[in-house]
Order: structure tokens, then sequence, then C-alpha cells
């Protein structure tokens, strides 16, 4: 199953662009995984205090690199 979160494509255009088309900034993968768990979380999938699966399993759900999945796992900590 793959997990994915619409994500606002507002929050990632450059601002104070003089242009009338804003650049597109591409956000940082563990940033989009932050926020996947984030959804999770507020959804009710996860609970507060539960165990996460298994980081190799996690990362293979999310299709992502286990780097990737680590630095949204400590942003979420931070």
């Amino acid at each position: 199953m793959k997990l994915v979160l619409p994500i606002d494509s507002a929050l990632f255009a450059e601002k104070n662009s003089p242009m009338a088309y804003s650049k597109i900034c591409q956000p940082k993968l563990p940033k989009i995984i932050k926020h996947q768990l984030k959804y999770l979380s507020l959804e009710g999938s996860l609970h507060p205090g539960e165990m996460l699966p298994p980081e190799r399993e996690l990362a293979k759900q999310f299709e992502v690199s286990r780097p990737s999945l680590r630095e949204a796992i400590q942003r979420l900590d931070s």
C-alpha cells in the first residue's frame, strides 16, 4: 500500500517573484514523509506513543530510502 498525502503546491512556491508565474520549488523527500506521518497521526492511523513499524518495513511502504525516512523521523522529534 502506497501512502499519499495531498500537498498544497502553493506552500512550496517562491514568494515575491516579479513574474506572473512563481518558480516551483520541489519539497525535499524527508519533508514529504514527515507530513505523511503527521497526517497518519491526525487521521488516527497512528496513535500517540505507538511504535512505528521497523525502519526497513516503513521505508518499503513509503517506497523511499532508509536515510530519507530516518531524516523525516528526526524532524518529527524536533
